[in-house]
């Protein structure tokens, strides 16, 4: 679990907030690399107590902030009870005129044992953004080639026709497993082109700012392309 925060307009993601070289939030946000930001992680939550230190503009632990919203990066547990999460969190915002944006990181197999797809789950409780992680996992990602990662993204696309979905993938060679990463100009020449004109298509997740950053920063050769 963790809480996002807005830089821009745009849709390029990352997540920050793993390691101590990747600078501050601040610093990532106004990089112009990233337009979304995921503040990770939370292992302790419930909606009360998301709502009152981070997202209701209480003084929290990152002290008098109100994010964006949050982002479900489940992957123990079961998928029980995040539906109520998400319309507790939703229910607590419409008293005050706001509107959360709810996103979920599903692994790429599809379905996603903790998020779902069934009656209840959060995926199917109404996310907004999808960033589904194209790596770490051989039944999907790069090492079978790039035709595997566009029919992986596919599969999610379809099954998820109202959620923007975002293709995730590994900032740097060592930022996931081996065989999981793809270089700026496949993603940008072969791998975005058969995706990008799909009616959801959401842009582009990484994972993260640190591996970024050591990788001479992926994102500012990729975002004039997303």
């Amino acid at each position: 679990m963790m809480v996002r925060a807005l830089c821009s307009a745009g849709r390029l993601a990352a997540y920050w907030g793993q390691n101590g070289d990747e600078g501050s939030l601040a610093d990532a946000c106004t990089s112009g690399n990233y337009d979304i930001l995921m503040v990770s992680f939370l292992s302790v939550f419930g909606t009360s107590y998301l709502w009152d230190n981070y997202l209701g503009g209480g003084n929290g632990p990152m002290g008098p902030v109100q994010l964006d919203g949050i982002d479900l990066a489940i992957e123990s547990g079961g998928s029980q009870y995040y539906s109520d999460l998400i319309t507790g969190l939703r229910n607590l915002a419409s008293t005050t005129g706001r509107t959360l944006s709810i996103t979920a990181a599903p692994q790429c197999v599809n379905p996603d044992v903790n998020l779902g797809h069934g009656d209840g789950t959060a995926l199917t409780t109404g996310v907004d953004m999808a960033f589904v992680q194209i790596y770490n996992s051989p039944g999907c990602d790069a090492s079978r080639g790039v035709d595997q990662i566009v029919s992986a993204w596919n599969g999610w696309a379809q099954s998820l026709p109202s959620t923007w979905m975002f293709l995730g993938l590994p900032a740097s060679s060592t930022a996931a497993s081996a065989n999981s990463y793809v270089d700026p100009d496949t993603l940008i020449i072969i791998i975005l082109p058969q995706i990008n004109t799909a009616a959801n298509y959401g842009v582009v997740m990484l994972w993260d700012v640190s591996n970024d950053g050591q990788n001479d920063h992926y994102s500012a050769k990729i975002k004039p392309s997303v």
